[in-house]
């Protein structure tokens, strides 16, 4: 699994419990509001910094740079701290790890 399939998988967990939160009234429309709102814009920072290989073997961050020039690779900074929020989880590679 690579860090953006494992980002997807842990929002769709997310966008789950929204869902059990919305039948169960447990939150305010509010934080409900809030809560759909993250989801959707963790998907599309997701969706934004995909990982590129170019035709020299580099690898990086579509996002952040072109892949040669920069030094952060993939998975970038901005990956590293999204996919730290689910450390805890026993799939996150401590690979992944803001630097």
């Amino acid at each position: 699994m690579n860090v953006t399939e494992f980002l997807r998988d842990r929002l769709a967990e997310d966008e789950e419990s929204l869902r059990l939160d919305e039948t169960s009234a447990q939150q305010d429309e509010g934080a409900l509001r809030r809560g759909r709102a993250e989801l959707r814009a963790k998907r599309a920072i997701v969706e934004l910094h995909q990982g590129l290989s170019d035709i020299w073997g580099f690898h990086g961050c579509l996002t952040c740079g072109n892949v040669a020039d920069t030094t952060d690779g993939f998975p970038c900074p901005t990956i590293r701290a999204l996919a730290a929020v689910y450390a805890d989880h026993p799939s996150y590679d401590q690979g992944w790890r803001p630097r």
